[in-house]
């Protein structure tokens, strides 16, 4: 190849489809913003600061894994209350699901679906070479269901505290500490 040639620099076909792009990003953000109400949680239900809370849940390398260590103190936590137990466990469930297809999502080879133009963007997992055709929808439901999780999770600490029989007794508690730290 002559010194004059362009070599052209590989580049993501995904490029040419911004709103996928951005929703593929949002679907990280917003597992961020869920893994923290997660972290927090496993503080109000330890009855710890919410600092040490965080430091618990993401000291696990594995998302199963910190989502494991909340079902394994809830009923030492609060099991007298079986209704938020319940809830707590459902949250935790639904959870499980959304960061599973945050795992896919974002562990999949995205491409441009060169076969059918209804379907503009495909995504290859593998190592079975699953995934097919996706729909901006299907990632925009995605991002909806993690701020709906967002919003349940952060609302269920109060009531742990409430319920919970040691540790801080309200959230008043610790933005105490905080303001004295």
């Amino acid at each position: 190849m002559s010194k004059s040639s362009k070599t052209k620099r590989y580049q993501s076909p995904l490029e040419a489809y911004p709103e996928y792009v951005k929703a593929i990003g949002m679907i990280s953000i917003e597992n961020a913003s869920l893994e923290s109400v997660l972290g927090e949680l496993l503080g109000v239900l330890l009855g710890v600061h919410p600092h040490i809370g965080h430091t618990l849940y993401f000291t696990p390398r594995a998302a199963i894994a910190r989502l494991e260590l909340i079902e394994n103190v809830l009923p030492l936590s609060i099991a007298k209350d079986e209704e938020l137990t319940k809830r707590v466990k459902a949250a935790v469930k639904r959870a499980r699901a959304a960061i599973g297809k945050r795992h896919d999502i974002i562990h999949s080879l995205w491409a441009e679906n060169e076969l059918d133009d209804n379907a503009p963007v495909t995504r290859i997992s593998f190592p079975k070479w699953g995934g097919g055709d996706t729909s901006i929808t299907e990632l925009t439901d995605l991002i909806r269901d993690y701020r709906n999780l967002v919003e349940e999770v952060a609302a269920l600490h109060e009531e742990v505290q409430g319920v919970r029989g040691f540790g801080y007794r309200s959230l008043a508690d610790l933005r105490g500490l905080d303001k004295s730290s």
